[in-house]
Formats: structure tokens, sequence, C-alpha cells
């Protein structure tokens, strides 16, 4: 099982049919983890869809068992965010890497140089509402329509392990039944 060769060459890996310590093994080898989450999604009354975005900056790589599938809705939803970021000018990729967002006394680019290829933090609701509106985000989105997402129905035993700064990932709307159980890792990467 090679999930961080797979998460540096195309973005994403996903690993089917292991146990939670199977996973948690798999995340051990990827890197520090940061953050353990266990995450409940849904229920009865369902849950609304989540528009594209990364996690927390700090993280470089997000992963999340799957311990309970939703029984109807809540697919994983990514986009490669470095081809909308091919599409768009330089200029536009500079004033990207002008607008600044965070909590917490964070301040970090959307857009900033990594290793080899761009490097992306996009937290919709962290944008300054003044910066909202502004050509090149507005670009940015419309590049980010143009792509086809991949999309994954995650089911009990699923280990899905992303590149938080290239993929965007969101979720289709839950509609009932029992709830989703995840547990999510924010993880720093080993150097190779």
């Amino acid at each position: 099982m090679a999930v961080l060769e797979d998460v540096r060459a195309k973005g994403w890996s996903l690993v089917r049919a292991l146990s939670p310590e199977g996973a948690r093994a798999a995340i051990d080898k990827v890197g520090r983890i940061l953050l353990e989450t266990r995450v409940v999604e849904g229920g009865q009354s369902g849950s609304a869809a989540v528009t594209l975005h990364t996690d927390s900056w700090r993280a470089e790589v997000v992963a999340w068992y799957c311990h309970a599938r939703a029984e109807a809705g809540g697919d994983m939803v990514l986009v490669d965010a470095r081809e909308a970021l091919a599409l768009l000018d330089p200029a536009d990729l500079r004033d990207l890497a002008a607008i600044r967002l965070g909590v917490d006394g964070a301040a970090t680019p959307l857009v900033r140089d990594g290793p080899g290829a761009p490097a992306l933090y996009f937290v919709p609701s962290e944008i300054p509402e003044a910066r909202r509106r502004a050509a090149c985000v507005l670009r940015f989105r419309a590049a980010l329509a143009t792509l086809s997402p991949i999309t994954f129905r995650l089911a009990r035993g699923d280990l899905l392990t992303i590149d938080n700064t290239r993929m965007l990932h969101g979720r289709a709307a839950l509609e009932g039944g029992p709830p989703r159980e995840l547990t999510r890792w924010w993880v720093v990467p080993q150097a190779s």
C-alpha cells in the first residue's frame, strides 16, 4: 500500500477494505498526525452539501476512514485545483497570492509557492468580504467549474487520503438514514 506515493503522484489515494487499525497504520506511515477527529454526519434529518474547500493550511495531507457509510448521498467530491490554476494567467495567480485567509491570527495566502507546483489554501468563508468578488477569485471559481470532479461513495473500511494543498474536497448532501461516521486525520508527511 503506497498511500503517500499515490497522493504525491495524483493528489489522492483510495484504499478499500481496511480495518480501523490498518487505516491508522497506513496514516502513521504517511507522516506525523496533527489532529485526529471523529466525524458523525447526517442522521434522520440529513445534512446539506459541503462546498469545495481545503482543510487547515497546517495539514498538507487529509485522510478519512469510513466506519459507517451513509444510507443515501454523502459522496466525497474532489477537484484538482492545480488544473484550475493552470487555466489562469500569471496576473491572476499573483492577485490570488495577495489574498490572505485565516483564523486565530494566522494569515495564509490563497496561493503560495509549493514544492514543484503552487500550493493552495481555499476556504471560501475565510476570504475577506471585500475580496470575495475580486476578478481573480471569480476567474478561479469559473476555472474550477470547468473541471470534472472525482467522486467517491465511501464504504465501511475505505481510507481516502488527499494532498490538502492541491485537491479541493466537498461532500454531496446526506439524505437521512443512519449517520455517516468517519475518522479524519490532518497529517504532515514524512520527508522523502
